[in-house]
């Protein structure tokens, strides 16, 4: 009796649990769409009615994916498709060109009204069009959006009730999971959500089973004695990180030149490098207060009155980064432990990059908290080497300085803007006034060394990118000068965007975190890099 109540609470979890996934499964979807259509008041052929089902379909089915494909998820549902509808009808009877009509609709308003991120709204226009106004020479290329489309369209000598049935019957012919490219989507995120949807199964299962045995007790003791393990052995190392930090600070500190915002005027990448060190040293330093606040109250003492030693004592005991700590994480919230781990990592490699006597300059992007300003800082480099004969008593911050001479450097900034070049090459040559950048790795596609530019990818893991050569020519160069390394031609270029990567392979796709953007040459379709949500990213260091 008892297992099979158990039984029973496990079948009814396992509905449950996997009802979300089959509303969204595309089949379902479309089918759905379909018999919605045919109540409509104002009923339309299949073939008119057909392509806004499918980008329907596919913008509901996409929500699966989640944080792997959108910065945020779409509000969509079946009150937004009888709208459509509605307004397609009434477009049709009123205008000599309701098809670009109804795109604009469909991308502006009706889906794409309600998008706060400009990415995900590239991706929906992208999917918008492939949709609404496939090119007819699309629609024979397979593993894309228009090839899906034109399977599902009925043949045309078809009646209305025998072309409906043909599509019904092509929907129920859809494999579950589809193939994932012609969703607009690569390997990548279907395997995340088939690992999903099985680690949530195997929980409902546990939780079901007959033989599920209660928890030992002691439980609390352990947590303890484990997170004060943790915490000696993070303050041990926090205190040799910050003595590593102090001692390069000191050893800068007689080299120190004028500065203006925090930049050596004459090294302003130098500059950078030290105020990266500074600001690591500071961060440190309240780390092993919060840690030391904690770890005194572990050994009996009263607790702390501050809010913040609160806040960082409930998130550790709970295993979660503080929020006094999360605007010190760019890549988002990630384990406690494993953050102040990447902290000594990143203090070792800014130590090695500051240290070298023969600055190399092959920089990790991970290593810094704020990658924009070292690109930042070689444009000051180039607007500064513009200004040969510059002496100390012109420059900013010293005596003598120039009250209009900041202005005249912001404007060469924006005349010197930064090329971007990824090297196949075996021989790494730094640019002259430039850097190169290493560990870079390609999600939802591949990079293809010989041709030296992005091709599909049936592999659900990221595939690395050769070292990115980051330049800076002056306006007045030749345009005529070819840069090292130059793609092949006619390839399409793909401007790809770049983020830090978080823990467990987590990237947080929201425009407002995207680093830089970099133009691969590609032999996809740009449009199919936007609708895959192509991008680079700085994994954790290693």
């Amino acid at each position: 009796m008892w297992s099979t109540e158990i039984s029973v609470f496990g079948l009814s979890c396992l509905q449950r649990l996997l009802l979300p996934y089959q509303s969204l499964d595309l089949s379902h979807v479309l089918i759905d769409s379909m018999e919605l259509a045919q109540q409509e008041l104002c009923k339309q052929p299949p073939t008119r009615v057909l392509p806004l089902l499918l980008l329907h379909g596919l913008l509901l089915h996409r929500q699966l994916y989640g944080m792997k494909l959108q910065a945020h998820r779409g509000h969509w549902s079946q009150v937004t498709l009888t709208q459509v509808l509605q307004i397609q009808d009434q477009l049709w009877a009123s205008l000599s060109n309701p098809s670009a009509a109804m795109q604009e609709l469909a991308a502006s308003v009706f889906y794409g009204g309600a998008l706060g991120d400009d990415k995900d709204r590239e991706a929906l226009i992208s999917l918008t069009q492939a949709c609404l106004s496939p090119r007819k020479e699309s629609w024979g290329q397979p593993h894309t959006p228009q090839y899906l489309l034109a399977t599902l369209m009925p043949s045309p000598e078809l009646e209305e009730l025998d072309a409906i049935a043909e599509c019904k019957a092509q929907m129920h012919l859809l494999p579950t999971p589809p193939e994932p490219q012609v969703c607009g989507l690569s390997a990548g995120p279907q395997a995340w959500l088939l690992q999903r949807q099985s680690r949530a199964l195997l929980s409902i299962l546990q939780r079901s089973s007959p033989t599920w045995v209660p928890a030992p007790r002691g439980g609390s003791w352990r947590t303890e004695r484990q997170l004060r393990q943790r915490l000696v052995l993070a303050k041990r190392r926090l205190e040799s990180l910050q003595a590593l930090l102090t001692n390069t600070i000191r050893q800068d500190e007689s080299g120190a030149g004028c500065v203006v915002l925090g930049l050596n005027v004459r090294q302003p990448l130098e500059s950078f490098l030290q105020m990266e060190v500074l600001e690591l040293c500071q961060l440190v330093s309240v780390l092993q207060g919060d840690l030391d606040c904690l770890l005194q109250q572990l050994k009996g003492a009263p607790s702390c009155a501050s809010q913040r030693c609160a806040a960082v004592a409930y998130a550790l005991w709970t295993g979660r980064l503080p929020k006094p700590w999360r605007p010190h994480a760019p890549a988002g919230p990630q384990p406690p432990w494993y953050w102040l781990r990447q902290l000594s990592r990143r203090g070792q490699l800014l130590v090695r990059y500051l240290g070298t006597e023969v600055p190399k300059r092959i920089f990790h992007l991970s290593a810094f908290r704020h990658p924009r300003r070292l690109l930042l800082s070689l444009r000051w480099e180039a607007a500064f080497a513009t200004d040969q004969y510059a002496s100390s008593s012109n420059l900013p911050g010293c005596q003598g300085s120039s009250s209009n001479w900041l202005p005249h450097k912001r404007q060469e900034l924006n005349s010197n803007p930064l090329h971007f070049q990824v090297v196949n090459d075996s021989k790494l040559t730094v640019p002259e006034m430039g850097l190169l950048l290493i560990g870079l790795q390609l999600w939802n596609a591949e990079w293809d060394p010989l041709a030296g530019a992005l091709q599909d990818s049936l592999s659900s893991q990221p595939s690395p990118l050769p070292p990115v050569s980051v330049s800076v020519r002056a306006q007045a160069q030749s345009t005529n000068d070819q840069p090292p390394h130059a793609p092949h031609a006619g390839l399409a270029t793909y401007s790809c965007p770049v983020y830090m990567e978080g823990p467990l392979g987590t990237t947080r796709l929201h425009s407002r975190n995207i680093l830089m953007h970099l133009p691969l040459p590609t032999k996809l379709s740009p449009s199919i890099c936007v609708q895959r949500r192509v991008h680079v990213c700085s994994p954790p260091l290693s």
